[in-house]
């Protein structure tokens, strides 16, 4: 039994943990499992990943990442399944993951990142989905136009994000509101990791869900990136209560709060 297989006989929260302590020191020698990563929860599927990036390094370790996440989306495309937007995309984790679930199922990976375009469409294309996910390459937000875009650290593919102000590594990129881009879609799925940007995402998608054309939205709200935008801790979990969605948290971070929610109304 190898050290990959090893570690998987593990609890999940000590997998974790494990995993970010060889990670810390031991990167180099594993490099070429981070070209085409197998994932535990879609068969057949692979990932090309950062191999700096320590959340792709658990992916490269154990086929998986966010596991609360990753099983409950898991489940959610094979029982139910139909289109996911997927905003936040990254390298395309979960856009994959959701593919996996049924044949039919089909995604909207919106990515505001430049650098994780080419690898997130790699991705897309050696998996053969390029006819069930559709890659967008802007940010979704609460207005129609541009905004400033913080590219973040070079080693960390998902710490870039929208800032109020522009900074020294800052670029700008088109910006939508999903209610334009996504008119009279049904979604079974939005799902969204901006980096404290969710509430704006959200509030772009108004009247997707003021209609109930939304079934299930996955966001998280991170607060210490929150409060750079402005952001108040509990405003995404309040804009969507008012259209009828129940809230439930999916973790126990007291920094960064991920959530689910479900149109019961």
């Amino acid at each position: 039994m190898n050290w990959f297989d090893l570690i998987k006989v593990f609890p999940r929260r000590l997998q974790r943990s494990l995993c970010i302590r060889f990670l810390a020191k031991r990167r180099g020698w594993f490099r070429q499992r981070f070209d085409a990563a197998p994932l535990k929860l879609a068969p057949g599927m692979h990932m090309r990943l950062s191999a700096t990036d320590l959340f792709h390094g658990q992916i490269a370790l154990m086929g998986i990442y966010e596991v609360e996440l990753t099983h409950w989306l898991g489940d959610l495309s094979r029982m139910a399944g139909g289109l996911m937007i997927d905003v936040g995309a990254n390298y395309g984790y979960f856009s994959l993951l959701w593919c996996a679930g049924r044949p039919d199922n089909r995604v909207c990976a919106v990515e505001a990142s430049p650098g994780n375009v080419p690898p997130l469409r790699h991705n897309i294309a050696t998996n053969h989905l390029t006819e069930r996910i559709d890659l967008h390459e802007w940010a979704a937000s609460n207005v129609e136009g541009t905004v400033d875009f913080d590219l973040g650290s070079a080693d960390e593919t998902g710490w870039g994000g929208v800032v109020m102000q522009k900074t020294a590594q800052s670029i700008t990129v088109p910006a939508h509101r999903l209610d334009h881009m996504f008119q009279g879609e049904d979604i079974e799925l939005l799902k969204i990791d901006c980096e404290g940007a969710d509430s704006l995402v959200l509030e772009g998608a108004e009247t997707l869900l003021s209609s109930g054309r939304i079934k299930h939205v996955v966001f998280e709200e991170n607060l210490p990136r929150q409060q750079k935008l402005g952001i108040e801790e509990g405003r995404a979990v309040r804009w969507l209560e008012k259209f009828g969605y129940s809230c439930s948290r999916l973790d126990t971070d007291p920094w960064i709060k991920s959530y689910r929610a479900e149109r019961t109304k």
